[in-house]
This record gives C-alpha cells, sequence and structure tokens, in this order.
C-alpha cells in the first residue's frame, strides 16, 4: 500500500452549487459547464497512485480540464504543484485524458510537452495554471472529478425500507461500503457521494450496539466513523451533531490532537475474547487502509 498524504481543501459552501442545478458535493468545485465536479486533493502521490485514489469515490477519475475558467479557478485553490489527469503512455504520441473525454484544451508552458521518451503526465503550475509533462512517478498534489448529483432524491416518509446490508436505527441507515479507505476524508467523500449521508455520529450506547452488527462476527475490524479534531483541537462530527457520548477503547481517552480521526475497533480474539471501543488514528494513513460506516437518512 502506498503513502497517501491527503486533506480536502475546504472551499467556500456556495462553490457546491452550480446555477443550472447540478449539486456538487460539499466543498467542491463546479466546473464551467455543469458536467463535473472538482475536489481539490492535497497529498504526495504519483500520477497512478492519484488515479487509484480518485476511483475511490463512485464514478471518480482524475480531473479532465476543457477550458481556461476552469483551469484558472483550480489552479488558484491549490498550494503546489498538482496532477490532472492527462498522460501519453509508451510510444504514443497523442495525450489523452483518464475519462476519456477529448483532448480538447490545453495550457501548455513555453517548450511543452517534452518529446521524452517513456510514460508522461500533465503537471499544472499552481502558479501559473500553465501544464508541462512529467515523469508519472514524481509525486504531487492532485485534483479528483465527480459526476454531478443532477437529482438528490429522498424516500417519502412512508417509505421507511432498510436497505439491502444496513443497520436501520430512529430514521438512519448505517452501511458498510465493500471497500477500504487509505484516508478519513476519502471515507467521508464515499458517503457524501454515494449515500448523500456523512460517516456515521454515534450518541448512545444502543447506536454503538446496532454498529456491531453491521459486521457480523468478523475476526476483527478497524472503520473510521465521523469524528475528527477541529481547528480547535476539540473532537466533533462531521454531520454537526453534538459530541455527547464516547466509547473509548480499554477506557484509555487520547488527547485529541490535529490530523486525528476516529475509528471503531470491534475485536474478536478468540479464545481472548472480545472487545470494541474508538481509538484516534491518523486522518491520513501511511501504510493501512481502513473500512468505514456510513450513516444517511431513509
Amino acid at each position: 500500500m502506498f503513502v497517501l498524504l491527503l486533506q480536502l481543501l475546504l472551499l467556500p459552501p456556495a462553490l457546491g452549487y452550480h446555477p443550472y442545478g447540478a449539486h456538487c458535493i460539499p466543498d467542491s468545485l463546479p466546473s464551467q459547464n455543469g458536467d463535473r465536479c472538482y475536489v481539490i486533493l492535497m497529498g504526495n502521490l504519483t500520477f497512478d497512485e492519484a488515479v487509484k485514489q480518485c476511483k475511490e469515490v463512485k464514478e471518480g477519475d482524475l480531473a479532465s480540464v476543457h477550458n481556461s475558467k476552469d483551469n484558472n479557478e483550480i489552479s488558484e485553490l491549490v498550494d503546489g504543484p498538482y496532477w490532472v489527469g492527462g498522460s501519453r503512455r509508451g510510444s504514443a504520441k497523442r495525450w489523452t485524458w483518464e475519462d476519456k473525454s477529448l483532448f480538447d484544451y490545453n495550457r501548455w508552458a513555453a517548450g511543452q510537452p517534452r518529446k521524452a521518451s517513456g510514460d508522461k503526465c500533465v503537471m499544472v503550475d499552481h502558479m501559473t495554471g500553465l501544464w508541462s509533462s512529467k515523469d508519472c512517478s514524481r509525486k504531487a498534489f492532485f485534483v479528483c472529478q465527480l459526476p454531478p448529483r443532477q437529482h438528490v432524491t429522498t424516500r417519502k416518509p412512508s417509505d421507511n425500507s432498510c436497505p439491502t446490508g444496513a443497520i436501520c436505527r430512529n430514521g438512519f441507515a448505517y452501511l458498510s461500503p465493500d471497500a477500504e479507505f487509505y484516508s478519513w476524508q476519502a471515507a467521508e467523500n464515499y458517503c457524501i457521494h454515494k449515500h448523500n449521508g456523512h460517516l456515521a455520529s454515534i450518541h448512545d450506547n444502543a447506536t454503538q450496539n446496532a454498529l456491531q452488527k453491521v459486521y457480523g462476527h468478523d475476526l476483527t475490524i478497524i472503520s473510521y466513523i465521523g469524528g475528527y479534531v477541529d481547528s480547535s483541537n476539540k473532537l466533533s462530527w462531521i454531520d454537526g451533531t453534538p459530541f455527547d457520548y464516547a466509547e473509548w477503547l480499554y477506557g484509555n481517552k487520547p488527547d485529541p490532537q490535529p490530523g486525528m480521526c476516529l475509528a471503531i475497533y470491534f475485536l474478536n480474539l478468540p479464545p481472548f475474547g472480545s472487545n470494541r471501543g474508538w481509538e484516534m488514528v491518523p486522518c491520513e494513513m501511511e501504510d493501512n487502509s481502513y473500512a468505514a460506516i456510513c450513516q444517511f437518512r431513509i
């Protein structure tokens, strides 16, 4: 597994909505024509690692850019050189986008792209917005794109059925995706885009008991939930609800530190018995990926 240093760049809330009605997830940037939502990610990843990270969110791709407005707005929001989804592989003469869209716009710097052999990928200078061809093995920040949610569907009040595989209580469904995530933010993005929800917040022992049923009797599961250390170094829930309950693993409450997020541990280690509880873990994992529990209204 690769080293991931990942942080969502928070944008003004208004940028999450497009005048033509295409909904983008919170803290993303709508494209000029509303056909995609750009998510600015800060990290040190190779091009191929960035492609993989973007695809962890349903229907995501490393970004393609098709006009000057989008190119300029993205570059103004990034704090260092970054990958977009253009590449030229092997002996190929043409540049292509990861999403297979037409390569109909470019912003090459003077003398670019260079005629060099081997895999080359598009890196953007955040200061100028100019593109250059770089070895795809270099590491940089990156920009993902997601399709807009044209219609955010909500169930009718009479439709209180529980989705397959979920545990439901008090009007919410709790569901763990069949995926693991290299960062807390990637897991949160998945819950937003896939379920129009968030990573789970837990406010009582009954909910904690219910979440254990999500995984049944698996040997050991470590899963992201929606708690994180905010800018005041206090524990908060990502859905904005009060942090009014906790169940720490082995009763050890940690000291909140910046860059830390919450994970729930379900430990079943026969013949030593079982245990469960919360632990603070890095929001950006170095060597491990974790499961996640999404929470959304039904």
